[in-house]
Order: structure tokens, then C-alpha cells, then sequence
């Protein structure tokens, strides 16, 4: 949870900064960071793009001008993605596509996976409980309930920050479902 949690903080607050493609860098390359660490967090980059976008949407409203600065802020972290990327492949000779490919592979065979709605409510089912178990069953139902508080304060205009970061990990969450064959 510290990693994730931490790299929802850094997007927050790069989120409201100046310089965005340089807190972009550092967004990408914690993001690389995190991934070489385990692929198991791969969620942590849809709950920083969401909570990057919903930052910005809660700052400017739809406005186009203003687009400039998350537009840098993902070239940002790109460009440290990249950079980190290119430095563990020539120096260590690290491949983080190639063993991810190769992790994908070895999770399909070892957890006969085979795709369909059957495998999706088991994984949706699966998922939940183990979240439950992880976090605690009341804790589960404090996030639900909090998920639809959310939902209310979104139709009623009364949005807050939390709500947005509510919002960005309900995103989450949402992308994080269909666990076999991701991680």
C-alpha cells in the first residue's frame, strides 16, 4: 500500500506544482521504479493518470487552454519512464517488457486462464474478497460506502479534493478487476 499510496500523493501534489514536465519526470521514473519493484502495482499509473486528470478537471473545469500543462506533465513522464528504462537495459541489461512478457506467460499457464465472462465474475467475486480480507470487511464497506458518497457529491456539484481522489482510485479499481492474465 505504501507505493501505491505514495504514488498517488506525488501525482496530487505534482498535480497543483509548476514545472510540469519536470514533475512529470520524476512521476515516470518512480513509476518505473515501482514496476521494476513488481507488476503487481501496475495499477499505480491509472491512479496517477486519474488523479492527474481530475486534478486538472476540478482546477479548470473543460477548458482547452489550460490542457498544455497535464499534456507536459505526461511527456514528463514518458520521457522518465524512458530514461529509466534505457539505463537499466544497458547498464544491468534489465528488460522490463521481456520479463513481463515472460511473467504474463508463466501467470496464464500457472493459473489456466481462459478468458470470458465465467473468468470475469470469478475474478470481480475473487478480487473483492480478497480486498475484503486484506483491508478488512468493515473497511470494505466504508469504501463502498464512500464510493457512492462520491457519486452523490459529483451529481450534486459539492466535489472535493478527497471525492477526486476518491474518484481516481473508484478508476482504479474499475481498471484493476481482471487480474489474471494483467499481472
Amino acid at each position: 500500500p505504501l507505493l501505491f499510496t505514495l504514488g498517488a500523493y506525488l501525482a496530487m501534489t505534482a498535480s497543483g506544482k509548476k514545472a510540469p514536465f519536470q514533475w512529470g519526470l520524476l512521476l515516470g521514473g518512480y513509476l518505473y521504479l515501482v514496476l521494476f519493484i513488481s507488476f503487481s502495482l501496475i495499477p499505480v499509473l491509472p491512479m496517477m493518470l486519474s488523479v492527474i486528470g481530475i486534478e486538472y478537471l476540478m482546477r479548470h473545469g473543460p477548458a482547452i487552454k489550460p490542457l498544455l500543462a497535464p499534456l507536459k506533465m505526461g511527456l514528463g513522464m514518458a520521457a522518465g519512464f524512458a530514461a529509466l528504462y534505457a539505463l537499466f537495459d544497458v547498464a544491468p541489461g534489465y528488460n522490463m517488457l521481456l520479463r513481463y512478457s515472460n511473467a504474463i506467460a508463466q501467470h496464464v499457464v500457472v493459473k489456466e486462464y481462459e478468458p470470458g465472462l465465467k473468468s470475469l465474475l470469478n475474478d470481480l467475486l475473487l478480487n473483492n474478497l480478497e480486498l475484503a480480507v486484506w483491508i478488512g470487511f468493515p473497511m470494505l464497506l466504508l469504501l463502498f460506502s464512500r464510493f457512492v458518497s462520491t457519486g452523490i457529491n459529483l451529481v450534486k456539484r459539492r466535489f472535493t479534493r478527497l471525492d477526486g481522489l476518491v474518484l481516481a482510485f473508484f478508476v482504479t479499481y474499475l481498471t484493476s478487476v481482471r487480474d489474471k492474465g494483467l499481472r
